[in-house]
């Protein structure tokens, strides 16, 4: 069926099976027309709250028509609707069950063998925000001597021009060995043990004082998509930068003003690879996602220093 696939769509996760953490797979049976639209379906099993998202989705799919004996025929099939920890939605089809009265002798469950997706099958769009090519559009800034502007915020920010910033390529390069110590940090995990990234965006990153490889102070922006967290409030007692246990000390979270924005503030302290580090991370809630500002320096007082360079930040989304 997959081979058979012209256009396919992922559904939204419903904002309120996300703010309460409610996974789950929703089985669909569908009859697909000899036209190759999908006539008719059947819910099989699934959570309440995903059903009507799951086969809004399904319904848009488009087949290639099935011929038997050189005449286009009515085809079975089902669609496993995954909703995922961590916010995203994917689909996978397998054969049909028994019983469902669409005239073919199907399978057991027992026997259901998911079909590996052939590489060559189309794209499916993604209902769901934050991926693809909306990616894209939220990692999307100009920089230019001394200012960054980022459209899909209305984010915009004046720096020193002795700054040196990262381009894009540094920066997907930065956010992946992130997430590779993060990955690292956690250990092994056992077979039957799932982890999630949330999606996450580098935005800006600069030393400010030194090249990109050093270790001097820096400034970064990124923004992240957290499932189940609707608010900057609820940022810091979800998040383990103010439970990081390897800290010499933290402070906050203190509700604190930037350029006319209500951000939240955490500050942390102690020794890395031999050296003090004083970091200072600012987050606010902006178009469903957090945005964050992180300054990195040695003493408190360098960070409080670039701090200041921070109250030039605006942000104003479009509408």
């Amino acid at each position: 069926m997959w081979k058979r696939v012209t256009e396919c769509t992922f559904p939204v996760y419903p904002p309120l099976a996300l703010q309460t953490h409610i996974t789950d797979t929703v089985d669909i049976a569908l009859l697909v027309a000899p036209q190759g639209n999908v006539a008719n379906h059947r819910v099989l099993g699934g959570h309440p709250l995903l059903v009507t998202s799951a086969v809004d989705a399904i319904r848009q799919w488009k087949f290639q028509p099935d011929a038997i004996k050189g005449e286009v025929a009515w085809t079975r099939v089902r669609a496993l609707v995954r909703f995922n920890a961590d916010g995203t939605t994917a689909v996978d089809l397998a054969r049909g069950l028994l019983p469902d009265n669409f005239g073919d002798p199907g399978t057991t469950r027992s026997a259901d063998d998911r079909l590996p997706r052939p590489a060559n099958v189309p794209e499916c769009k993604s209902g769901q925000p934050f991926t693809g090519s909306q990616a894209t559009e939220i990692e999307a800034g100009e920089v230019s001597s001394g200012f960054y502007k980022n459209n899909y915020f209305g984010l915009t920010f004046h720096f020193p021009s002795g700054w040196q910033v990262a381009d894009r390529d540094t920066l997907k390069l930065m956010a992946a060995n992130e997430a590779k110590s993060a990955q690292a940090q956690l250990g092994p995990m056992p077979a039957n043990v799932q982890t999630y990234a949330f999606p996450y965006y580098p935005l800006f990153f600069a030393r400010t004082d030194g090249p990109i490889g050093s270790t001097g102070p820096s400034v970064q922006i990124w923004a992240e998509k957290q499932p189940f967290i609707i608010g900057a409030d609820q940022y810091f007692p979800n998040a383990h930068f103010l439970a990081d246990k390897t800290a010499d000390g933290t402070r906050g979270p203190t509700a604190v003003e930037v350029g006319g924005t209500k951000f939240y503030r955490g500050d942390r302290w102690g020794e890395s690879e031999g050296r003090s580090i004083y970091q200072v991370r600012l987050v606010t809630y902006a178009r469903d996602l957090i945005l964050g500002i992180d300054v990195a320096a040695d003493t408190a007082a360098t960070a409080e220093q670039l701090l200041k360079n921070l109250d030039g930040v605006r942000i104003v989304p479009p509408p």
